[in-house]
C-alpha cells in the first residue's frame, strides 16, 4: 500500500534498471495526482470563501422582503430563504473541511470530556428526529474520558448518527456504543439499513460521494468531516458492513486508561 510508505512514494534503488525507472515514472505520476488534488481543494476553499458574502447579503434581503410581503408571497420567500440557508450550510461545511485538513488542531482548545455523557446528550437531542423517522435510537457504554475539542467531537458523532438515521428504514434501529479497545476510545454507530457494498467502504468518506439512493440524503460532506475531525485528534473513522452499516470513530484516550 502506498499509504504505508514513509513519504507516500515508491522506493528507488538507484540502479537505473527497468524496475527503478518504473518507480521513477510512478512517483512522478503520484506527485502530479497529489498536486492536482491540492489544487482542487484550494479552488474549493476559494469558491466557498467567495460565496459567503453574497449569500449573507441575499439572506438579509430575503428576511427584509419577508417582513414587508403580503401573506400570498410569504411562503415563496420563506422557501427561498430555506434554500439559501442550505447553501450557507454547505459553504460552512466546505470551509470547516478545508480548515481541518490544512492544519493541525491547537490542543489549547481541548478539554476533558466524558465521551459517554457527550453521546447520551446528543442522542437525547436527536430522539425527536429518530421518532419522526420511526427508528429506534439508543446509546450505551461506560464512562470514558479523553481530551479533545468538545464541539468538534460532538459534530463528528452527530454526522455519524445523522447518516445512520438517513439510511435506516422505518422500524429499524440505530445503536451507539462507546467502548475501550486496545487503549483507544471507540464509538460504534451501527444501523439496520441496507449496508454498504464492499467497494464503497472507503469511498463513502470522499467529498460529495453518493449513490442513486443518496441524492436526497444531505450534502455528501458529513462523513468526510467526521473522519477529518477524528484524524485531527489523532484518531480515525472507518466503515464496515456486516449487515447494515457500522461506522467506528476511534480516538486516543486521555491518560492511557480513559476511566
Amino acid at each position: 500500500s502506498l499509504g504505508a510508505l514513509p513519504d507516500g512514494s515508491l522506493p528507488r534503488t538507484g540502479s537505473g534498471d527497468e524496475v527503478d525507472r518504473l518507480a521513477a515514472v510512478l512517483n512522478d505520476l503520484l506527485q502530479r495526482i497529489r498536486s492536482e488534488v491540492l489544487r482542487v481543494h484550494r479552488l474549493t476553499a476559494d469558491v466557498a470563501h467567495a460565496l459567503r458574502t453574497p449569500l449573507t447579503a441575499i439572506r438579509g434581503n430575503l428576511e427584509l422582503q419577508i417582513g414587508r410581503a403580503d401573506a400570498a408571497n410569504v411562503d415563496v420567500l420563506e422557501s427561498s430563504l430555506e434554500q439559501v440557508d442550505e447553501l450557507v450550510r454547505l459553504v460552512n461545511q466546505l470551509l470547516l473541511l478545508e480548515k481541518l485538513e490544512a492544519r493541525p488542531l491547537d490542543p489549547k482548545g481541548f478539554a476533558r470530556i466524558d465521551l459517554v455523557e457527550l453521546a447520551r446528550g446528543l442522542v437525547d437531542h436527536l430522539q425527536v428526529i429518530a421518532e419522526e423517522r420511526g427508528v429506534a435510537l439508543s446509546v450505551q457504554g461506560e464512562t470514558t474520558f479523553l481530551r479533545a475539542d468538545p464541539a468538534q467531537i460532538r459534530q463528528a458523532l452527530a454526522n455519524l448518527v445523522d447518516n445512520a438515521l438517513r439510511h435506516t428504514p422505518r422500524g429499524g434501529r440505530v445503536e451507539v456504543e462507546i467502548r475501550v479497545v486496545d487503549g483507544s476510545a471507540q464509538v460504534r454507530v451501527a444501523d439496520t439499513g441496507p449496508g454498504i457494498v464492499p467497494g464503497d467502504l472507503d469511498r463513502v468518506f470522499e467529498r460529495f460521494h453518493s449513490t442513486a439512493e443518496d441524492l436526497a440524503a444531505g450534502t455528501g460532506l458529513g462523513l468526510p468531516i467526521a473522519r477529518a475531525i477524528a484524524r485531527a485528534h489523532g484518531g480515525d473513522v472507518r466503515a464496515t458492513s456486516p449487515g447494515g452499516a457500522v461506522f467506528t470513530l476511534e480516538l486516543p484516550l486521555e491518560d492511557g486508561d480513559g476511566h
